[in-house]
């Protein structure tokens, strides 16, 4: 089964549809790291966000869906700035 990707779009707009579109490959990837992060002591939300986000860890977890949550978070980034996304996307997804 062939998974498409949707295409980054040029003008990013942080809503309810980039959380869509991010959300699952964000879960994933703490679902695999989580017990690894507790070793280190107590996570904040703001901490496992940050331990998702970092290192291209998505797109190592998830070849297709995590690599374009990947570049699209990226791209949102280089479009509003890493504190606006991060902060957003913390607003939206709670991991712990």
């Amino acid at each position: 089964m062939k998974v498409t990707v949707p295409a980054i779009p040029p003008d990013i707009k942080l809503d309810l549809a980039f959380i869509a579109l991010v959300e699952g490959p964000i879960n994933r990837t703490w679902n695999y790291i989580e017990s690894d992060a507790h070793q280190l002591g107590r996570v904040t939300n703001a901490g496992a966000m940050e331990l998702c986000l970092d290192a291209g860890r998505m797109s190592m977890i998830d070849k297709v869906k995590g690599k374009a949550a990947d570049e699209l978070i990226s791209a949102a980034c280089k479009q509003h700035s890493y504190t606006k996304v991060d902060r957003f996307l913390r607003k939206h997804i709670k991991l712990v």
